[in-house]
């Protein structure tokens, strides 16, 4: 890795240090008497002491950071705005971590060997007799916190420390690219092609992708992200990180329009995908409504070819029961069989119908004896050779009820007609 402004701010930052720490050691063993008096003023002549750069050296300062354009670091200041000062916290919260060296010093500099790390106000003190005036405390609110370059709660006195992200970009790497499983359709070109105008234009704040789940959202961001050499990237960041990887132009969050309004956005902190349900938005964002896949199979979407699948089975498969019924997520249900016409006085269960003369008794109907059937026929109301005489019999099924019409051509046999009622 080969950063000249990260340079820059090292060979600045350790000769102001030095600058420093030699002036604290002439002051603290000043010549004179060893009583209590003259330690005590050897030991508070420290107080408020800085470095005293010579205008040459001040101008050589600014000469440096003058010509030291490439880097990462440079591109962060660019995109964020920082000054020289705001530059020099970041730099130096990346050499205390890179440099073991830098990190003694530091901690001779705070005179604590528990505290090998930069701070805001140790920054301020040595680097402002050269022009770079860092801002005494790390707020919360400043452009390095909420811009996602340093952690939040370093205040005065606190450890300068990178976010994860930062960390990435200035060591050189680049965060893992969004994972699409499918490619955009053709269909999406047009969208596809404005999403890309968009991206290379700068213009910052919330695209919402509006569709139904599985038209190809996702891939359509991460296409245009790519082809506006940005690295698309989800929504598992901290929104500082997230603003950090728009406003550099390195990423494009690609988040769920659902989480979307807890980011809180600006148009100021580059460019958003949120991904959305048909009616569903984000206050202040740009919608784009993607148009349905057509109906025809090269336009079918994953889950129709599941569907699809699950219709039609391959020689492959295993034979399906007729009565067997797939739910949505695959597991298979009873269904009751289709009815056939039953006969005269049946339930919904098989009868047998008799007819003729049995032992006893006049002619009857009979029926298999089962627990579900409906109670047997009195003797008024059986079957006869009756010509042209019909009888209507409601089932007593507890599944369904049919209506069995039935007409006695003479002793002979019996028509049945059952329908659903």
């Amino acid at each position: 890795m080969n950063d000249e402004r990260l340079d820059a701010h090292l060979m600045i930052l350790t000769a102001a240090l030095a600058t420093y720490l030699r002036g604290l050691h002439v002051l603290w063993t000043a010549p004179g008497d060893d009583d209590l008096d003259t330690r005590v003023t050897r030991i508070t002549a420290g107080v408020g002491a800085r470095p005293a750069p010579s205008p040459d050296e001040i101008a050589e300062v600014s000469a440096l950071l003058g010509r030291s354009h490439d880097g990462m670091l440079a591109r962060i200041a660019a995109a964020l705005g920082l000054s020289p000062g705001e530059e020099a916290l970041v730099a130096a919260a990346w050499w205390s971590e890179a440099d073991p060296q830098l990190a003694v010093v530091l901690g001779c500099a705070h005179d604590d060997r528990g505290r090998r790390h930069a701070s805001a106000a140790l920054l301020r003190l040595v680097l402002e007799p050269y022009g770079l005036e860092p801002p005494p405390v790390l707020d919360d609110d400043s452009v390095l916190v909420r811009s996602g370059v340093l952690a939040a709660n370093g205040g005065a006195a606190g450890a300068l420390q990178l976010t994860p992200t930062a960390r990435l970009l200035l060591s050189g790497g680049l965060p893992q690219p969004l994972e699409v499983d499918d490619t955009v359709p053709a269909r999406l070109e047009p969208e596809t092609a404005g999403l890309v105008r968009r991206l290379r234009s700068g213009a910052g704040g919330t695209v919402v992708l509006r569709g139904a789940t599985g038209i190809g959202r996702a891939a359509m961001a991460a296409t245009a992200a790519a082809a506006a050499d940005r690295v698309p990237v989800g929504g598992d960041r901290p929104a500082a990180e997230l603003r950090l990887l728009a406003r550099t132009g390195v990423g494009l969050p690609v988040v769920d329009a659902a989480t979307a309004p807890e980011l809180r956005w600006r148009a100021s902190d580059g460019p958003l995908v949120a991904i959305a349900a048909p009616g569903e938005s984000v206050a202040g964002s740009y919608v784009v409504d993607l148009p349905p896949p057509a109906f025809d199979e090269r336009e079918l979407t994953l889950a129709s070819r599941v569907r699809l699948d699950r219709r039609s089975p391959t020689k492959d498969s295993p034979p399906r029961s007729r009565h067997a019924s797939h739910s949505p997520n695959g597991t298979s249900s009873r269904r009751s069989p289709a009815r056939t016409p039953m006969p005269c006085g049946t339930t919904g269960r098989s009868k047998r119908v008799t007819s003729g003369r049995p032992r006893g008794g006049s002619p009857s109907m009979r029926s298999s004896g089962s627990p579900h059937s409906s109670p047997r026929p009195s003797p008024s109301r059986t079957l006869s050779s009756r010509p042209n005489r019909s009888h209507n019999f409601v089932s007593s099924s507890p599944t369904s009820s049919f209506s069995t019409s039935c007409s006695t051509r003479g002793a002979s046999g019996v028509a049945c007609h059952a329908g659903r009622v």
